[in-house]
């Protein structure tokens, strides 16, 4: 076998490996953007009944999803 053809080789295995990792990015994006628009839609619903109850524990389980949520951006802000 020549070294053209394994330098070649060797580029195409490079592109794969490459295209496989960004796939597995976006894949990872898109999960993160999903888990945080459910965490804030989840925070919104115990802090509207957290108003409508006067419930404390409500409102500390929102601010647990708001940590939650601002740690994924940050995770999403990497990728």
């Amino acid at each position: 076998m020549s070294k053209s053809y394994l330098r070649k080789k060797r580029h195409v295995v490079k592109k794969q490996l490459l295209t496989e990792s960004v796939n597995e990015l976006k894949k990872k994006k898109i999960c993160l953007e999903n888990d945080i628009k459910e965490l804030n839609k989840t925070l919104d619903d115990y802090s509207e009944q957290a108003e409508k109850k006067s419930d404390i524990t409500l409102i500390s389980k929102a601010n647990a999803l708001e940590r939650h949520a601002k740690e994924k951006m940050g995770e999403l802000k990497i990728c």
